[in-house]
């Protein structure tokens, strides 16, 4: 079940970056709770600046003193989890995000617990990929397909800075970036779009029978399919 309700939830980088508005916790306790009442018992958020832990950990206090029988996976922790389990060889790990959820620490945090290195964009860059996400003439939100050269340069670049600071694999840390970098692989660094992690990991708890296999992204070679393109997980 899907419950995508923007209008209930307040603004994740407002309240991060300026202390502006409610903690955005509140409107996705009531959301779960909306959850909880239709018989859903595992439940996501596909928004990775949503599990900062000033959000997250607010929330999580919010479901247990509320008696809220829905489990709550945590987005960034398997996304940590699934790299560490994949890609054993890698160290040093490349994360693309919002400024927000970058300046949370949350995904250095949960790499740094499973012995990963974390690598962020400058700060020049982190601008670039935020208005690459939110501008409104430019960004994924509201051009996502096809996404705008512009908003696809400007997350390129940070791609390519993370790569030229020997990142070994990239996490696209922010549910958009993936549609303005749609391949499993780049530059030969494997390509972690962390809302599939998260679609994994619900199918995973709630019908594990049903997970198929995912490619192997320790594959070295470039991976281009028969239509030419990077091949997409």
């Amino acid at each position: 079940m899907l419950f995508s309700l923007p209008g209930q939830v307040a603004d994740r980088t407002g309240f991060l970056l300026h202390g502006s508005g409610v903690n955005p916790a509140y409107g996705l306790y009531d959301i779960l709770r909306k959850m909880e009442q239709v018989g859903v018992d595992i439940a996501g958020i596909a928004c990775n600046t949503a599990h900062a832990p000033s959000i997250f950990c607010k929330l999580m206090n919010l479901l247990e003193q509320g008696g809220c029988r829905v489990r709550l996976l945590h987005m960034v922790e398997e996304v940590a989890a699934f790299v560490r389990l994949r890609l054993p060889a890698v160290y040093r790990v490349g994360v693309l995000s919002t400024v927000a959820a970058a300046q949370s620490g949350m995904y250095t945090t949960a790499l740094r617990a499973r012995g990963l290195e974390t690598i962020m964009p400058s700060s020049s860059c982190r601008s670039r990929i935020d208005h690459a996400i939110y501008d409104l003439s430019i960004g994924l939100k509201a051009c996502p397909r096809p996404p705008t050269m512009a908003a696809v340069q400007n997350v390129q670049a940070g791609v390519n800075e993370l790569i030229g600071r020997q990142a070994e694999a990239l996490i696209l840390g922010c549910t958009e970036l993936p549609l303005a970098l749609p391949a499993l692989r780049l530059q030969g660094r494997p390509v972690i779009d962390s809302s599939l992690v998260l679609a994994r990991a619900l199918v995973r708890e709630a019908a594990p029978d049903k997970l198929v296999q995912m490619p192997d992204l320790n594959w070295t070679s470039r991976g281009i399919g028969t239509n030419g393109q990077y091949d997409t997980v």
